[in-house]
């Protein structure tokens, strides 16, 4: 009965340990994505000073076209041309804004959505760490009340084996309850290490 008990304890520790190893890598997932955010972050930022950039630029740009006096025709006409080819610089320069505001908003949704996935992550993970380690102080409590049991029942059998040497038939019970002692003591190391 205590043999049975203990090997259904073992069967037990390991499922522990192979819930710790599951979620170790739930924990792999969680850094993951905090990766990935933090990346994203950085895209961001840089989108941002691009785009600040790109405006600033642009700002320049039309101060310096305020700032111009055209004083005879032959400036003019040159200005016509150089208007019409700034034209097209300016449709490629709000095309830029354009992308890089997109590209800004893009990433504000994608990391506003990881940042609620991260945390309901760790909401999860507090509620699974909470829950394993209520399992485990009950576990540990019912295996050192298994100890102190197998603990008597071993010094138990042990004085019964020292007032024991008379018949073949009682050594023969006496060697099954020493074979049954040292597997219980093999079984209480067992337990204990762990």
């Amino acid at each position: 009965m205590l043999l049975n008990e203990g090997r259904r304890y073992l069967i037990t520790l390991e499922k522990f340990r192979k819930k710790a190893k599951d979620h170790l890598s739930e924990y792999k997932k969680i850094l993951h994505a905090i990766d990935r955010y933090t990346r994203y972050k950085a895209q961001l930022m840089e989108d941002m000073e691009v785009l600040k950039e790109i405006l600033n630029d642009t700002d320049n740009d039309v101060e310096d076209d305020e700032g111009t006096v055209e004083s005879d025709e032959a400036e003019y006409m040159q200005i016509e041309l150089e208007e019409f080819v700034n034209e097209e610089e300016e449709d490629f320069v709000f095309e830029e804004q354009f992308c890089h505001s997109h590209n800004i908003v893009h990433r504000k949704n994608i990391l506003a959505n990881m940042e609620l996935l991260i945390s309901q992550m760790f909401k999860m993970d507090i509620n699974v760490v909470n829950f394993q380690r209520a399992m485990y102080t009950k576990f540990m409590n019912v295996l050192k009340e298994y100890c102190v049991t197998v603990q008597m029942f071993l010094n138990s059998n042990a004085v019964f084996a020292e007032s024991q040497n008379v018949n073949l038939e009682k050594k023969q019970l006496i060697k099954n309850i020493e074979t049954k002692y040292k597997e219980l003591q093999q079984l209480f190391v067992k337990v204990t290490e762990v």
